[in-house]
């Protein structure tokens, strides 16, 4: 059952998340969880309480901007919402969750871009699932992911940038990616140190950047 909702929205029409107009300014209404977690200028507002329910839905009509809610249930994580995700400070940032237990991440058509370092250090993580909506990763976004193993895009995937160090440092022996043809830029060290065995680059690229596939010991085709 769902345990924890965050949501990060870069705008709204009040500071006071028991307002209605804080919501209600972006069209947004939010899910019900144990604990519901506010953030935007300040760290999540871990005392704002609401009542346990199995929902998180959007509702009207959304603003500019963008806003995306993380939904927890048991050890999988579902990202729902529209535009792009924040991006976080690699070592040390207040509005990044800190779920350690995470398997499964699927994030949801509507979400345009994978936040810097939003799920670095994820020692459990095995899977994700990303839309054809995402265009592009950011740096460090799936970091030191040590268990990942399958990274799977959605047909007619519109991604175009995996940005620097996306998959670093994600080795663990079984680990498979498929580029999807739209994409055009792999940054530096974009999988630095991920024991992969093959990779197809498609045609479509036009910049691989220094050391993207250093360290990769296990490659044998390309």
């Amino acid at each position: 059952s769902i345990t924890d909702v965050y949501c990060d929205m870069t705008t709204h029409k009040s500071s006071d998340p028991n307002d209605a107009n804080y919501w209600d300014g972006q069209g947004f209404k939010e899910g019900k969880a144990t604990l519901f977690h506010v953030s935007n200028a300040s760290p999540w507002n871990t005392s704002y309480q609401s009542t346990p329910s199995a929902n998180c839905t959007f509702q009207g009509n959304l603003l500019a901007g963008s806003a995306v809610v993380w939904i927890k249930d048991g050890t999988k994580i579902t990202l729902r919402g529209f535009g792009a995700m924040r991006d976080y400070a690699k070592n040390s940032d207040s509005y990044r969750m800190t779920w350690s237990d995470i398997t499964q991440i699927d994030i949801e058509e509507g979400i345009t871009h994978i936040g810097n370092y939003a799920f670095i250090d994820k020692a459990s993580l095995t899977s994700v699932n990303i839309p054809a909506s995402v265009t592009s990763i950011g740096m460090g976004a799936f970091q030191n992911n040590q268990a990942l193993a399958t990274v799977t895009f959605a047909q007619n995937s519109r991604l175009t940038i995996i940005g620097e160090d996306a998959f670093k440092d994600c080795h663990t022996t079984d680990f498979t990616i498929t580029i999807p043809e739209s994409l055009e830029t792999i940054g530096d060290n974009a999988f630095n140190y991920c024991r992969l065995t093959n990779i197809t680059i498609p045609s479509s690229v036009k910049t691989i950047g220094y050391h993207a596939f250093y360290d990769c010991t296990n490659l044998t085709s390309v």
